[in-house]
């Protein structure tokens, strides 16, 4: 065994530029997909580590809306005997000003009793260091109107130091905190600040609210009776959940996300696979003679087999071990530089520590080394079934054709189950079935390109031959239709390779002109001023700074809207309230509407609900729902349903004054505002600047900037689709190479008969540079259609089952005709490049072995 290993050791190295191709193939794939699966575990656990802490040996948590409820219930909570202990909170996400971090991100800020929280979270009780001497006799700072203590890492984000400042923007006002020490008990990574209860209630504008009640029940206590003595208490829209519960609604957040970047991810694995194919069969045509001479010699077909798959696996370790590195070398460069999320926003508040998966690590080697070997094995049993004499020839043959028509009834079977798998639900929530849709369209696809390449071929070749077109030209169509199997199989590789980057190119195409279009709907106004909620829920638009909007020059109105979250389902992430003026005799004037909206009866309050809410909800124009509206159950009508793609998991939009009626106490957070024509949008800001006192601190900006940069960041979000495209065509054309480069091989004699019969070496060139552009656009043919067909499934079934909302489909039809033209120009110069040592060839010496 050693010689043999040995022999199949050098043939390897001997064919060093397709080897490296498979591991480089492998490799991309391998840490493309490592590097997503590391990165997103990574942000998981450390946020999933962050809300643990924060509810510490709570058994149970009472977690209100973001405007708080009534803290007037604490005491009638605290009471109940099946209660231990209870913790009241307040909890903001401070925009902080004035240092290096700026308004990137918001800082928690929890308000505590420390005299109560200590029995369940230890860990939430500061140290006092005010001078950053470790003096900790001032115990007195614990209680002080204007003190906080931050956790480590907040002081290394602000490039703080106990003893210096702290600037929170509250409203339009700037309030100045005492860093007064830390909190050593928090995790390293997560950025945290705490300060006393009364103190965060009076310096946060929450005076007599609370966020949440952390609870300890008794021991022995049955929980459900516990919740029904809690329900007899609660106001509407506070929600009773256990840690497991906020643990679940935490990684609810992200998972859908997670699972489809790791799906796009291992697209590359799957395309890498056909690179293996045609690279493996390469060099199983160049060794025939080796091999059967070594069958010769008294090797057995099950130890030449062996050898091969050993050769694979080597092949495919290798490629799969430097995925891995690369892999976590691109998961810890992305999580220093730009944080857990990759442009999500799931994960705010943290710094992760990156830390390798081993059973991550395993599982992607093990699928880099899967998809190897499943490259590899239709070569290897092929060259397990050819004959000893076949193989002893002195010119390599290439592989046999498959018989006529053999795919052609399982790839019908496979493409109706396609249909099928489609058209089932979600699985928990996520288009498992979808994703199964597209590999098995894939599989049907790949099946029945030789049966539709052999009729295509065979009608060119006849209209070829009516038309009296060149020779060099006929023998193309003539060898494509009479094309070996490993030609027909490398064009499924072309074919699949192209579906993919068609696919990606129509979703992403489709997705960025519904944006575009849905931007252009929502913002109708001249200009919008917002107080940049995304830094913090502490800024708002007061009163004064409406008033003072509307008696600017040039300002015909300002429309007010308010935000807030509530929570519908314990377990599902908020849902966003939005508070607007809406006309209700024509809301589409300022919502996009989805169908037309139903009047909603006397006396009931309409709102309209997002897309992702309807899906998410099961919502439609006519019920009723139920929302926790001011600490009371409000029953309002579902008017319609608008599109809506900012907020993922929904948005219910309601008319201001409805609004305001029963939450007398909320804050405008952004303002839409029309000019007086004319004026000119600079005009009106500047005058804004010298209305507004904290005009520095928002933001400003017309529509056509916003929309400008929106759509920037989404081309920034799908940059790794581009990139995915880009390999499954390199890919692709190095499958090509190696099967052009094997079939010249194969072919040898053959050209040099033709150049007998007296064809030259650039007709022979223009023959397989033919042959090439005919399979490379047959492979663009099948493609794009396969490609269209995935595409549908992507936007009618994986994006409404992943993110809840749908498109109009929108291929970018001069695009994809540009791609398949680059795509047969490449295959031409390809298959001549490939096949340049077997023309270079005598003619003479090309024959000799038929003597």
């Amino acid at each position: 065994a050693a010689p043999l290993t040995a022999w199949l050791a050098g043939s390897a190295r001997a064919a060093i530029g397709r080897t490296l191709a498979v591991v480089v193939a492998i490799a991309i794939g391998v840490g493309m997909g490592l590097a997503v699966y590391l990165i997103n575990r990574t942000a998981l656990d450390e946020f999933s580590g962050a809300v643990q802490f924060l509810l510490g040996d709570t058994d149970l948590e009472l977690r209100g809306p973001r405007e708080g409820f009534d803290e007037a219930i604490y005491p009638h909570i605290a009471r109940l005997p099946e209660i231990a202990a209870a913790s009241p909170v307040v909890e903001v996400n401070a925009r902080v000003e004035g240092t290096r971090a700026g308004a990137a991100a918001p800082l928690r800020v929890v308000g505590i009793d420390v005299l109560r929280v200590g029995p369940l979270n230890p860990g939430l009780v500061p140290q006092v260091d005010a001078d950053g001497t470790g003096d900790r006799r001032s115990t007195g700072a614990l209680f002080d109107a204007d003190t906080v203590f931050l956790s480590p890492a907040a002081l290394e984000w602000l490039g703080a130091a106990p003893g210096g400042e702290l600037q929170v923007r509250v409203g339009s006002a700037l309030r100045r905190l005492r860093i007064a020490g830390t909190l050593p008990g928090a995790p390293q990574g997560q950025r945290l600040a705490v300060m006393d209860i009364g103190a965060a209630q009076w310096q946060f504008d929450r005076l007599g609210v609370l966020h949440r009640i952390d609870l300890k029940l008794r021991q022995g206590t049955d929980e459900a009776r516990a919740r029904a003595a809690l329900s007899a208490l609660l106001p509407a829209g506070v929600d009773i959940a256990t840690p497991a519960d906020a643990g679940r609604r935490t990684s609810n957040l992200s998972r859908a996300y997670r699972v489809n970047l790791n799906v796009l991810a291992l697209v590359a694995l799957f395309t890498g696979a056909f690179l293996v194919f045609s690279t493996q069969a390469l060099s199983i045509v160049r060794r025939r003679p080796q091999i059967a001479l070594l069958r010769a010699l008294g090797a057995s077909r099950g130890r030449v087999t062996r050898l091969l798959l050993l050769e694979s696996l080597a092949v495919g370790a290798v490629g799969a071990g430097l995925g891995v590195a690369l892999g976590i070398g691109v998961a810890a460069l992305a999580i220093a530089r730009f944080g857990a999320d990759l442009g999500g926003g799931y994960f705010p508040g943290i710094e992760p520590r990156f830390t390798p998966d081993p059973w991550g690590v395993a599982l992607f080697f093990g699928l880099g080394v899967a998809a190897t070997l499943a490259g590899s094995a239709a070569p290897i049993l092929a060259a397990r079934r050819e004959p000893v004499a076949a193989g002893l020839r002195a010119v390599p043959q290439a592989l046999a054709p498959r018989r006529p028509g053999s795919g052609l009834w399982p790839g019908l079977l496979l493409a109706g189950l396609a249909g099928v798998l489609a058209v089932l639900p979600a699985w928990s929530a996520l288009p498992v079935a979808g994703y199964l849709s597209i590999a098995v369209m894939l599989l049907a696809g790949i099946l029945l390109t030789p049966w539709i390449g052999r009729r295509i071929f065979h009608a060119v070749e006849g209209g070829l031959r009516r038309t009296d077109a060149p020779a060099w030209l006929q023998l193309a169509a003539s060898r494509a239709r009479a094309a070996s199997g490993m030609t027909t199989l490398a064009l499924a590789s072309v074919v699949a390779s192209f579906a993919v980057m068609v696919a990606m190119a129509i979703m992403v195409s489709s997705f960025r002109s519904s944006v575009d279009q849905w931007l252009v709907a929502v913002l109708p106004a001249d200009l919008y001023l917002r107080s940049a909620p995304s830094a913090g829920d502490t800024a708002w638009l007061s009163d004064e700074d409406v008033a003072r909007m509307r008696a600017t020059p040039g300002v015909a109105f300002v429309e007010p809207l308010a935000t807030s979250p509530i929570t519908l389902d314990p377990l599902r992430p908020a849902v966003t309230l939005i508070a607007r003026p809406i006309d209700r005799s024509d809301p589409g004037a300022r919502l996009p509407l989805i169908g037309a909206a139903r009047p909603a009866p006397p006396g009931q309050v309409a709102v309209y609900v997002s897309e992702p809410a309807a899906r998410i909800y099961g919502l439609q124009p006519g019920q009723t729902l139920s929302l926790p509206l001011g600490g009371q159950a409000v029953e309002v009508f579902v008017s319609a349903v608008w599109r809506d793609y900012a907020r993922q998991f929904g948005a219910i939009a309601i008319d201001a004054d409805e609004y305001y009626r029963f939450v007398p106490a909320a804050r405008t957070t952004d303002a839409a505002i029309w000019l007086v024509p004319g004026t000119t949008a600079a005009e009106v800001t500047g005058r804004l600047q010298a209305a507004l006192p904290a005009f520095e601190r928002l933001e400003v900006a017309e529509p056509g900037a916003i929309r400008a940069y929106s759509l920037r960041i989404f081309d920034r979000s799908f940059a790794i689709t581009y990139l995915l495209e880009a390999v499954a065509v390199v890919i692709g054309l190095f499958g090509v190479a190696s099967t052009f480069s094997a079939e010249a091989l194969a072919r040898g004699r053959e050209f040099g008969v033709q150049r007998c019969l007296g064809m030259t070496r650039r007709q022979i060139a223009l023959q397989l540079a033919a042959e090439g552009a005919l399979f490379a656009a047959l492979g663009a043919l099948i493609g794009g259609a396969l490609g269209l067909a995935i595409s549908v499934v992507l936007i009618d079934v994986v994006n409404p089952q992943s993110f809840n909302w749908t498109m109009p489909l929108d291929p970018p039809g001069g695009f994809l005709a540009g791609l398949a033209l680059a795509l047969v120009l490449a295959a031409s110069l390809t298959a001549v490049a490939s096949a340049r040592g077997a023309l270079a060839v005598a003619a003479v010496r090309a024959v000799k072995d038929d003597w």
